[in-house]
């Protein structure tokens, strides 16, 4: 059986009728038909129920309806009571034996239990608040009625009083409430899911259809706590399925592998965490494992490759990850290893529905997207118990209940969930999903399991931490540097880890999932003490007054202990911005004036900086790097700096590929390209983990700057720093057979860090992308009108020694581009300007240096009159580069119009009603430079101000005179200031929800 999807929405709920919906008649009737002993016989266990029922209404004294709570660890005693509670027209109400006195007497106020079953060390948790309740403890002999106690063992042989016992059953209807499950209280104080016995009875029923369709007796063994989800719902199953189950008190590897191999087990419930520590325990070949032949992984986002490699391990015959909820009354859908979906295809279970949505629209995602996942059914939780908010908030309008859960749903039906939303970590406005992480670094042949959480970061917003426990017999000379060498390749920068742990065991709730609050804590108090050992072991501190300033400026914005602090402390990977390179150059320039602000791409270490300042003069340096690049360019051939490129030829081609597609120019250049019906599919090549986090940042920038997406649109994973742009080979050919052309958008915007920094991200990154591109197709190259040393449409050999690193890297892939042409790869290189607003809807991004500058002469209420800003909207720019993408010129995207600040302010002042005052150019500078001593804001900006001292010079002829297109005209500013200010721009505190460019 194969399964199409092409919507992310998943429907097994075609017989929506629930047969058994009464949990004692599925019972007794399963019952009859298993009367062989297995260690307790369905006929011990009726009897065992009948007494236990006729105790708990005519000694204990409840009444039909009655809660009663379960407060006690794995026992035989738990397996009746869950019995006689859930089949006798009582409530059962389970609690972690773990909870203290406290968290039990705020859940009693909401479940009002009559009753508790517990054992006597426990029980004292309870008298402390209560000592009416009656408790039946399961570790005495004898009832203690005057003090409410009563002894289990007593109450199991009582006589049965059938006649009255069944006469209460016969009243049970399948809507009757019989049980409360309690949510884990992570994220905050535990909700209480109610279920009624169709609920309840009908769900456990319906996962008997997932049986493996193998021919052989299934045997389960259980070891999870039964007071959990997972174990309440396995030990339904075994009281309703008439299935074996072996049940373990709590999670021993070596008593599993000695059940296993008496018992015969078959099929093994579990975190994947569990399996991982059974899979690498040292002594797990000393058993016979062979009768295990299935496993199912829940609690846990479970990978594919992590159902493969269980397979393999244990020569399994199926292995599936089971996603279940307290509230969706266990589980849920069953996602098989893809190697066996021919078998047994992955699927909800019967009765549910299972969408994914889009988070802000709701609407359901095509198949491949992420969004949040939603689940509805007749046999989920009935509510949460007296919560009418948490009711409205969890459901919707037509009963979707939404999970928090991120998910993706492929074409077959697998379902692969990302992680929690609330778990999801922000770094510098990136998101990032830890399961990503943990996939990869799993990977690693020295790692048997990770973890990875978000902290609170004052660069960042959070950093990413990683936790892993190192297979026996495996060490790593230096695991942080050997990780980090591992993951770069493997995952997108701002992904990869900032500090990495070596632990003996991660902490785990009582189902062995990882315990995400308390490894926060764990992160915060290891980094503590990794800042105290660097305290001291610090020998190089700063030895001058000027080092001294600068260690105690860098520990304030980076928010580290200044001790920790030494000669060798590196400004950018300390993650040095634009902001705290402002402050460093002014610190330094109360010492020697003239410098630059591109000196910190030169002197890097806090060492450097006080070694020049002792003698400025004899330190001056020069980035000879740059020079070498350039020398190679002129003097080696094109064919020893490309090598083999791309010589595929198809006279049919009807496609383009882009690179950088997910970036704001990226995104709009994909959507000129989706409307010119000459063009059947656009490539998008994307560095990301995987292929789902892709999607989710080319649908997220999409969602920021209105687009939708196009059925065009095809994503590929790729990394353009890489040979063949880390593309895989097959996609790669059809890429070189099918594209015409392809668009090279991708860079790094940086305007603090060095030339040999960007090289890699901008140069290595254009030449292999030319490779691809070769005689096979037009290479269209986006560079930036900054890199125009001569201001017209050629190519100037002036070295741009003072300019900015990142026009450096675009000046010198220029001449790369220039020089393809000598083995045929048709080139244009396009220059464009500052680029503005979309001009339809006012969306920009307000991270870019003229935004900032238009801000801060708002608030401050001056501008500086005269400036000519080439701006240019976006979506104009992105017209122009598919019109001319096979001109095979230099062409300077230069508005045949500029904007000068006079006319953009006064535009300002007449929609606002403002009074902006405009004033020479020096003058506003000198009042600014006042303003940036107590603004942070408005230093962050001073680095671009360069932009401003010199207007724009550039010409462009190849337009001839058609440039109007790119003008910026003054219904483009209106509509751009009503955006702005519509979310808040012009305001201290500024907005969050246009789009920005991320550190």
């Amino acid at each position: 059986m194969t399964v199409n999807l092409t919507k992310s929405y998943y429907n097994n709920n075609e017989d929506p009728e629930i047969k058994e919906t009464v949990f004692f008649k599925r019972l007794f009737e399963i019952s009859e038909e298993h009367e062989e002993p297995l260690r307790y016989t369905y006929r011990d266990l009726i009897g065992s129920i009948n007494r236990l029922t006729t105790a708990l209404y005519t000694t204990v004294g409840l009444k039909k309806g009655d809660v009663v709570g379960f407060y006690m660890p794995n026992s035989i005693q738990y397996v009746l009571g869950d019995a006689t509670v859930e089949s006798s027209g009582l409530i059962m109400f389970q609690l972690n034996p773990a909870l203290t006195s406290d968290q039990l007497e705020r859940l009693f106020k909401k479940a009002k239990p009559s009753a508790i079953i517990t054992k006597s060390s426990l029980a004292e948790n309870i008298r402390k608040f209560n000592n009416e309740i009656k408790i039946i403890l399961i570790d005495v002999p004898e009832h203690d009625i005057k003090n409410n106690n009563f002894s289990f063992e007593k109450l199991e042989k009582t006589i049965p009083d059938l006649e009255y016992i069944n006469n209460i059953r016969n009243q049970i209807q399948p809507d009757d409430i019989m049980y409360y499950g309690c949510t884990s209280g992570s994220t905050g104080d535990p909700k209480i899911c109610t279920y009624t016995n169709r609920g309840y009875t009908g769900c456990t029923i319906a996962f008997r259809n997932y049986a493996s369709n193998y021919p052989y007796e299934r045997r389960f063994l259980l070891f999870a706590p039964f007071y959990t989800t997972t174990g309440h719902s396995i030990m339904g199953a075994m009281f309703l399925d008439g299935i074996y189950y072996a049940l373990l008190d709590k999670f021993e590897p070596e008593k599993i592998f000695k059940i296993i191999e008496r018992e015969k087990i078959n099929n093994l419930p579990g975190a994947p965490s569990a399996f991982l520590a059974l899979m690498y325990h040292p002594n797990r070949n000393k058993y016979d494992l062979s009768s295990l032949k299935e496993i199912g992984a829940g609690g846990a986002a479970a990978s594919n490759e992590f159902l493969e490699k269980m397979i393999k391990s244990f020569n399994l015959t199926y292995a599936c990850s089971g996603f279940g909820m307290t509230e969706g009354c266990g589980l849920i859908y069953l996602t098989s290893a893809k190697s066996l979906e021919s078998k047994i295809p992955s699927s909800p279970i019967k009765h549910f529905e299972v969408r994914i949505v889009d988070r802000e629209t709701r609407e359901v995602v095509d198949i491949g997207f992420p969004g949040e996942l939603e689940y509805r059914a007749e046999i989920m939780m009935k509510e949460y118990l007296d919560n009418p908010e948490a009711n409205k908030e969890a459901f919707t309008e037509d009963r979707w209940f939404k999970t928090g859960d991120e998910a993706v749903m492929e074409k077959n039906g697998f379902l692969k969930i990302t992680g929690r939303i609330k778990e999801m970590i922000i770094r510098g406005g990136h998101n990032i999903w830890p399961n990503e992480i943990v996939d990869i670094i799993n990977q690693h042949p020295y790692i048997q399991e990770a973890a990875v959480v978000g902290i609170p970061d004052k660069f960042q917003g959070e950093s990413v931490v990683a936790f892993v426990i190192v297979k026996p017999n495996c060490k790593f000379s230096n695991l942080e540097r050997e990780l980090r060498d591992f993951l770069k390749d493997r995952l997108v920068p701002f992904s990869i880890p900032t500090y990495y742990f070596e632990v003996d065991e991660l902490p785990r709730n009582s189902i062995r999932k990882v315990y995400i609050p308390k490894l926060k804590e764990m992160a915060i108090k290891y980094i503590k003490e990794r800042f105290k050992k660097l305290e001291e072991n610090n020998t190089d501190k700063p030895v001058t007054k000027q080092g001294k300033e600068l260690a105690e400026l860098w520990s304030k914005w980076f928010d580290v202990p200044i001790n920790t602090i030494s000669r060798s402390t590196n400004f950018f990977d300390m993650g040095g911005d634009s902001l705290v390179g402002v402050q460093t150059t002014a610190l330094i320039k109360k010492y020697y004036e003239d410098i630059p602000f591109k000196f910190l791409n030169t002197y890097q270490t806090l060492g450097q900086i006080e070694d020049f300042l002792i003698d400025p003069e004899s330190s001056i340096k020069i980035d000879i790097q740059l020079i070498k690049d350039f020398y190679e360019v002129k003097s080696k051939t094109a064919n020893q700096i490309f090598g083999e490129i791309n010589t595929i030829r198809n006279k049919n081609r009807k496609c383009v590929a882009v690179t950088g597609a997910t970036g704001y120019l990226g995104v709009y250049v994909v959507n000129e390209l989706c409307k010119r019906d000459e063009i059947s599919k656009i490539y998008c090549i994307g560095r990301s983990s995987s292929l789902n986090e892709l999607k989710a940042k080319m649908l997220s920038m999409m969602r920021k700057v209105n687009i939708e997406m196009n059925d065009k649109i095809e994503l590929v994973i790729g990394d353009v720093t890489k040979i063949d742009c880390g593309i895989e080979p097959t996609k790669l050919e059809e890429i070189k057979r099918e594209c015409n052309a392809m668009i090279h958008c991708a860079a790094v915007v940086n305007w603090t860090k060095t030339y040999g920094q960007l090289k890699e991200a901008n140069v290595k990154r254009v030449i292999n992308a030319m490779k691809v591109a070769g005689r096979g197709m037009e290479f269209v190259y986006i560079s930036s009108f900054g890199a125009a040393t001569k201001r017209n449409e050629t190519l100037g050999d002036k070295i741009p020694k003072k300019a900015f690193a990142y026009i450096q890297t675009k000046w010198l892939s220029e001449h790369y581009v220039r020089k393809g042409k000598e083995i045929g790869i048709n080139s244009t290189i396009i220059r464009p300007c500052f680029i503005a607003a979309d001009s339809r809807t006012g969306v920009c991004n307000t991270d870019d240096f003229v935004y900032k500058f238009i801000r801060q002469c708002v608030l401050n209420k001056i501008a500086p009159s005269n400036v000519t800003l080439g701006m240019t909207p976006v979506d104009k720019v992105a017209k122009g580069i598919v019109d001319y993408m096979y001109s095979n010129h230099i062409i300077n995207f230069l508005p045949s119009k500029s904007t000068l600040t006079d006319e953009l302010f006064k535009v300002f002042n007449e929609k606002f009603n403002q009074s902006i005052e405009m004033m020479d150019k020096e003058k506003w500078m000198d009042l600014f430079m006042d303003i940036t001593k107590d603004n942070e804001d408005a230093l962050s900006i001073i680095p671009s101000l360069v932009i401003l001292r010199k207007n724009i010079e550039c010409t462009t002829d190849v337009l001839k005179g058609k440039n109007d297109f790119l003008n910026y005209e003054e219904s483009d500013m209106i509509i751009n200031f009503n955006k702005l200010n519509e979310c808040g721009f012009f305001t201290k505190e500024g907005c969050n929800n246009l789009f920005g460019r991320t550190k």
